[in-house]
């Protein structure tokens, strides 16, 4: 019985495991956006099952694990026209409700304005794009052929920066060649106010008075009278001991 419940929770494991890997989409090339033009060919999207097309039966030339139809002009040798480049290709075979995404790193937040390159032979592809779930705008395609490509654009987005995901749906059958993506203002990044530098106050050294020392009292010079009386007291003890000598 312990046995069973084991095998049993084991499965239920191994089969949330599957579904979780199965919806798990990865980056198939670094995608940096910043100053000036940066162009995302469409066949850069990332990869796994988050990536849907309907229709499989297409060219699999660049990406032969995805499901997603991918085009080299290189190889096939018809790219008719658009964007000047030494290695063309597409997704095509697309049809209405396919949507790719595209995992990019933002290195300079501001205002971006986004186009597309697409093709169409009869009737006219609408194609949306959208930037972490808000949609930038939507562009239908003139009908001019299948690999002759015009540029489109799709509007203007506020992109933070970091990690961000770019997602194109189409809601008619189209060939996408590549996105470009342009900075047309950058944000300024927030300046921030140094803190006021502390100013340490030193105290006054305390100065100690000097001790009062009482000056000696001056000692007075004998008085010129006082000095008379004694020298002529003296001179007259003098005379009288001569005399008494004498009459000895």
């Amino acid at each position: 019985m312990v046995k069973k419940i084991f095998a049993g929770t084991l499965a239920v494991v191994i089969i949330v495991s599957m579904l979780s890997l199965a919806v798990t989409a990865a980056p198939f090339k670094e995608i940096r956006i910043g100053e000036g033009e940066t162009v995302i060919e469409a066949v850069w999207f990332d990869s796994g099952e988050e990536n849907y097309e309907s229709n499989g039966d297409g060219n699999t030339d660049i990406r032969e694990d995805e499901f997603v139809a991918t085009y080299d002009y290189t190889i096939n040798g018809d790219y008719a026209g658009g964007r000047e480049t030494d290695t063309p290709s597409c997704i095509g075979w697309i049809g209405a409700g396919d949507w790719v995404q595209y995992t990019v790193e933002v290195d300079v937040a501001g205002k971006y304005q986004v186009a597309v390159w697409l093709a169409v032979d009869g009737a006219t592809g609408e194609t949306a794009v959208s930037y972490n779930g808000t949609e930038i705008g939507s562009t239908l395609c003139d009908a001019i052929g299948w690999h002759d490509y015009v540029l489109y654009p799709i509007g203007t987005v506020d992109m933070v920066e970091g990690t961000g995901v770019i997602r194109v749906d189409f809601l008619d059958g189209v060939n996408i060649e590549s996105l470009v993506v342009t900075l047309l203002e950058a944000v300024a990044p927030p300046v921030v106010e140094e803190p006021a530098a502390e100013v340490e106050l030193v105290a006054a050294p305390v100065v100690e008075a000097a001790p009062v020392v009482a000056a000696p009292a001056p000692i007075a010079a004998p008085s010129t009278g006082f000095t008379s009386f004694a020298v002529i007291g003296i001179i007259g003890a003098a005379v009288a001991f001569g005399k008494v000598r004498s009459k000895k």
